[in-house]
């Protein structure tokens, strides 16, 4: 069977056909692929077995959530943790208890590692829009190595463009725009982004309203419940059915983010075509960002020929 033989819509279901509780062609090697088929057989999310029963086992467990490395970990990271919801939902309907606890978890997990910075991934919503291989609501913890770090480093150094002040510690975040909304209890502001990644319908940053040396204060239970109520507003202000969150706190040199203030950003991808949320730059010696989260697909150019050589592979053709 030839490249051109295998249609695109072929290939669309084929990497966008989900099961119960996962969706197996969005896996990135054969390995993955058959343990999320053995789960699709079993009719089990694999999130929703017995923590126990991973290769890698919990690190810490909580009434709502555990942590654990991840099973099939991105190149070129330093740490690659999943924070996991003990419960089986995909969206972002949970409690004000569950967002209340993942907070303290984030913090307690930087300071056990000692890491430098936090770049806690959330995809929600719709599985097209959100491009999960696990359909069950759970966040990457993604440290990039020392190397990418440096490179990143020597990248931001020669970027002109990059604010020289803190855009969030202005009054209102007037470092953008005009604030579009508040946090209920005030402590996080809402605008659009600017310069937005491609293939979106819009893309939201909402900052920490404090920049305090004690970065402790962001990662409050309290804090967090203020921070989710404020992205489920906006979520259902603007239409967003699905995307990705990308939380960003610390070193910019491991998130590459705007500056070290606290901030989350709010992809909405309008499914034209892949989005990424890169915390490490592109560059011809490196090539395409290592350190990366990516929201909903494209099917077109090299990933088209990519998914086209997968689908090959995996079915023995």
């Amino acid at each position: 069977m030839t490249e051109k033989s295998i249609p695109q819509e072929k290939i669309k279901d084929f990497v966008e056909k989900s099961g119960q509780g996962s969706t197996p062609g969005r896996a990135r090697s054969k390995k993955q692929f058959d343990e999320m088929k053995k789960a699709e057989n079993t009719g089990k999310c694999i999130f929703c077995r017995d923590p126990q029963s991973f290769k890698n086992k919990p690190l810490t467990e909580r009434k709502f959530w555990y942590v654990k490395r991840n099973d099939f970990p991105y190149f070129l990271h330093r740490l690659h943790l999943v924070a996991v919801l003990k419960q089986h939902i995909d969206r972002l309907d949970a409690d004000d208890s569950v967002w209340g606890e993942l907070g303290p978890l984030l913090s307690d997990t930087k300071e056990v590692f000692n890491l430098p910075a936090i770049n806690f991934v959330m995809r929600f919503g719709d599985p097209a829009l959100r491009s999960s291989t696990i359909h069950h609501l759970h966040g990457h913890i993604q440290i990039p190595s020392w190397s990418i770090a440096m490179w990143t480093k020597k990248q931001r150094e020669k970027d002109k463009t990059l604010p020289i002040d803190c855009p969030f510690c202005l009054p209102n975040g007037s470092g953008f725009k005009e604030v579009i909304a508040k946090s209920e209890k005030g402590l996080w502001s809402a605008i659009h982004n600017p310069n937005p990644f491609p293939n979106q319908r819009t893309e939201i940053l909402i900052f920490f309203n404090h920049c305090s040396s004690n970065s402790k204060d962001v990662y409050e239970g309290g804090a967090w419940v203020d921070l989710f109520g404020l992205i489920k507003k906006i979520n259902h202000r603007e239409g967003i059915a699905g995307g990705g969150l990308v939380f960003q706190e610390g070193n910019v040199n491991y998130t590459n983010g705007i500056s070290a203030h606290p901030y989350l950003t709010i992809h909405a991808p309008n499914g034209t075509g892949r989005v990424h949320a890169a915390f490490s730059p592109d560059s011809e010696k490196i090539g395409k960002p290592f350190c990366k989260a990516t929201f909903c697909k494209g099917f077109e150019g090299e990933e088209l020929k990519k998914l086209q050589e997968k689908m090959k592979t995996f079915q023995g053709k």
